[in-house]
């Protein structure tokens, strides 16, 4: 979970991806996890997109 996560959070800051191609990589990733995962994960994909917009 931990190197998933890393992962998750340094690919699309590195990347600059808009948020389009953002949620798209956030549910290819989040697919294959349970529901609850899910939800949490996409909730933190939102916080790190809006800390983006927000600098």
């Amino acid at each position: 979970m931990g190197i998933f996560a890393t992962g998750l959070v340094s690919e699309p800051l590195s990347c600059h991806m808009n948020l389009e191609t953002f949620l798209r990589y956030i549910m290819r990733n989040i697919i294959p996890l349970s529901c609850k995962y899910a939800a949490i994960l996409l909730m933190i994909s939102f916080v790190v997109e809006w800390l983006l917009i927000k600098k």
